[in-house]
């Protein structure tokens, strides 16, 4: 997912997400202007000025032009909405609503985006990355050109697609793939057996990889730390709020051209009861 949709649920203002959608546009082309914003979301270029600078707030109407032109569609262009409602709206009890309203449609777009009984489906690596690879300049939606990019038998592929296209994943028109949005970031509180068949195969692929690519287009780096369990729900937020950066700062950027896989481990070394769960 590469539209504004990945950071709504890290503003609390929806101007922020307008703020943050033009300019990274702006890095991806130089001559892009706040006029040719205003152009693509369907408004005037002072009617958007005075928006992001706060003199003018936004009805429901122009909210809902806003989130189309920001290609924030279904639940995501709910949330904005919402994001807009929460604050112009009339009364206090409207922008409590709204507010409540956020929230709801927050745990429903993060539940949709990998629902358990989906995942289980496509649980093997390569479903995620066939989604991913879309996403690539040269992409050809053929199986034949998705194997040799992954590796994997052609047969293997097709069965893949078909599982895709099965859970409504993907869609077949006029020759063409359209993937539906997804989060492709793997959480571990999907079920067991499949999260832990995601991760051994992804490990799998790292561990040839160490032997196999040149260092230069590749980073690998461990560190062993003493540490006290204590601190673990802290640690667990700073890597979640790793991810959300590294997305932001460079997913989608430029002209993707290969299909990476970042990986981070961080468990216990030490044997003990303490360091498994039965």
């Amino acid at each position: 997912m590469r539209d504004a949709s990945y950071n709504l649920f890290e503003e609390g203002d929806y101007r922020e997400v307008l703020r943050g959608e033009l300019s990274r546009r702006q890095t991806r082309n130089l001559k892009y202007s706040q006029r040719a914003f205003a152009r693509d979301l369907g408004i005037g270029p002072n009617r958007l000025s005075e928006i992001l600078s706060g003199k003018q707030g936004l009805s429901a109407d122009y909210a809902r032009r806003i989130a189309d032109g920001l290609g924030l569609t279904g639940p995501h262009g709910d949330y904005f909405c919402e994001m807009v409602r929460g604050q112009h709206g009339r009364t206090s009890r409207e922008r409590q609503l709204a507010r409540k309203q956020m929230a709801e449609l927050k745990r429903a777009i993060e539940y949709n985006a990998l629902r358990p009984e989906v995942f289980k489906i496509i649980s093997d690596w390569p479903h995620l990355a066939i989604i991913e690879l879309s996403k690539l300049k040269s992409f050809q939606p053929t199986a034949k050109w998705i194997a040799k990019k992954l590796g994997r038998p052609e047969a293997d592929v097709k069965e893949m697609l078909h599982r895709l296209e099965k859970v409504g994943l993907l869609h077949r028109r006029a020759g063409r793939f359209e993937f539906s949005e997804l989060n492709n970031a793997v959480p571990e509180t999907l079920p067991s057996d499949a999260i832990k068949n995601f991760h051994e195969g992804i490990l799998k692929k790292a561990q040839l990889s160490l032997w196999e690519q040149d260092a230069r287009i590749r980073e690998y780096s461990t560190t062993l730390l003493a540490f006290d369990k204590a601190y673990l729900p802290q640690l667990k937020k700073r890597v979640q709020n790793f991810w959300k950066e590294i997305d932001r700062d460079f997913g989608g950027k430029g002209t993707p051209e290969q299909l990476y896989a970042m990986g981070l481990q961080f468990f216990s070394l030490t044997e003990g009861s303490d360091a498994t769960i039965h």
